[in-house]
């Protein structure tokens, strides 16, 4: 019974000591968090008036956060790495909501239709958001083999 005892109490105390390693990183994990709902938001309304105010939100919130989190990596390179990489995703990402797009062209044979600028910038701006998705992921990751919770 003794043995039992000291071995929870072992695990316990190497539980406190694992979390007493790990300090939370809050700028990064707001920055991240942020960036994603702003992106999240200009996703689902990207084409319209709407659309670019979100992506004009997006842009003043991650240009806001973005010196608190690079203060947050503590000096960890790759971490560092990754918020600037996450950055850049995010940037370009809401930069799309200002290109320019034709109107809708319109063929006879078969009723309006959306002009191929339109459509490709849809697919390059759901590329954009796949990238975006994947740097979150990866700032994430590093966070965490620097020894910080995101």
């Amino acid at each position: 019974m003794k043995k039992i005892i000291t071995i929870v109490f072992l695990l316990l105390l190497a539980g406190v000591v694992q979390a007493q390693e790990t300090k939370p990183a809050v700028a990064i994990h707001d920055l991240r968090i942020t960036a994603l709902r702003d992106a999240y938001l200009f996703s689902g309304t990207a084409g319209s008036a709407a659309g670019v105010n979100h992506a004009v939100l997006g842009q003043k919130n991650v240009d806001r956060l973005l010196p608190a989190a690079l203060a947050d990596a503590q000096g960890h390179d790759d971490l560092t790495a990754a918020i600037k990489a996450f950055y850049v995703a995010a940037k370009t990402y809401f930069d799309s909501a200002l290109a320019p797009v034709p109107p809708p062209s319109y063929d006879v044979r078969f009723g309006s239709r959306p002009s191929p600028e339109s459509v490709q910038l849809k697919a390059t701006q759901a590329k954009l958001k796949a990238d975006l998705d994947a740097k979150a992921n990866a700032m994430q990751l590093e966070a965490r083999l620097a020894g910080l919770e995101v």
